[in-house]
């Protein structure tokens, strides 16, 4: 499967960043929560309570396959690891 340079630098950037904020390495099944911003991502847990808008086009689930691969190896052996996914655009 062919992967662009542009998606390639984008998962080598997400694991360098990982890495220089020194993310703990998980060893069993996780939870990711991402929100993506036009400005910045921030993965965290937060209740919903809202409907939400977002200026971002691309598809939720493209920006999260994004971290997920640029975790994957990092953050977790691999990303079967991740048991639940939570994605939101702003």
């Amino acid at each position: 499967m062919f992967t662009p340079a542009r998606t390639l630098a984008a998962e080598a950037y997400i694991s360098e960043l990982y890495t220089k904020l020194r993310g703990p390495y998980y060893d069993g099944p996780v939870m990711i929560e991402a929100i993506f911003r036009t400005t910045e991502t921030e993965v965290t847990i937060t209740p919903i309570d809202s409907e939400h808008t977002s200026k971002l086009r691309g598809d939720t689930d493209n920006y999260l396959k994004l971290l997920l691969d640029g975790l994957n190896g990092i953050a977790f052996e691999d990303d079967k690891c991740v048991m639940i996914v939570r994605g939101e655009k702003r």
